[in-house]
């Protein structure tokens, strides 16, 4: 595949991943988060999976690159738009990292780019299956858990210590709940994985 038609494909792609999401109700401003589906990461990544040839080094190179720029756009545009000590509308803030935004597509395409580099399994290699396994029902109930450690956490730590506490402390409660409920019967109608 010629480099043309590479970065052809890549552009279909992200505009694809920044049109708006296909959302249930669009009378409404924003339609619950639930409803709202985003098909061109499917694309993205059956483009990735199935049609991508690139050797390891390049992958890694330009996945490494594409992550740091997503990212460190989303952060920055973050940053512009938040005013210290002000109230500010969340919807105004959060626009920095909506799915549907060129920067988190980089990102993610920079993410998805580095995961297909991992090959051989290691010692960690049974903990990544079970978060992937248990990944759907972690995004379904993260919502649960993130008020609870909030309100558990924001009042012992200072802000900068406080926002990667309630990250890792959702996260582990999210996977520890979801891995415990995957063992109930049926437990794929809903959390999305059974043992």
């Amino acid at each position: 595949m010629t480099l043309l038609t590479e970065l052809t494909i890549m552009t279909l792609v992200l505009t694809i991943l920044a049109t708006p999401p296909i959302a249930a109700n669009t009378d409404k401003k924003q339609p619950p988060a639930i409803l709202q589906c985003y098909p061109g990461y499917l694309v993205l990544g059956h483009y990735i999976r199935h049609h991508l040839d690139w050797s390891m080094a390049k992958r890694r190179a330009i996945g490494l690159v594409c992550l740091i720029l997503g990212t460190s756009v989303t952060l920055a545009s973050f940053y512009v738009q938040a005013i210290p000590g002000a109230v500010q509308d969340i919807v105004d803030l959060e626009i920095a990292w909506c799915f549907c935004t060129v920067n988190c597509a980089i990102a993610t395409f920079g993410a998805f780019i580095l995961f297909t580099t991992l090959r051989q399994p290691g010692k960690c290699y049974p903990l990544v299956r079970s978060i992937s396994t248990d990944s759907y029902g972690m995004y379904l109930i993260h919502l649960i858990w993130l008020p609870v450690m909030f309100s558990l956490l924001s009042p012992l730590l200072p802000i900068g210590w406080a926002i990667p506490a309630i990250t890792m402390a959702t996260y582990a409660a999210c996977y520890l709940s979801v891995h415990l409920l995957s063992y109930l019967p049926k437990a794929q109608w809903f959390v999305g994985c059974a043992r």
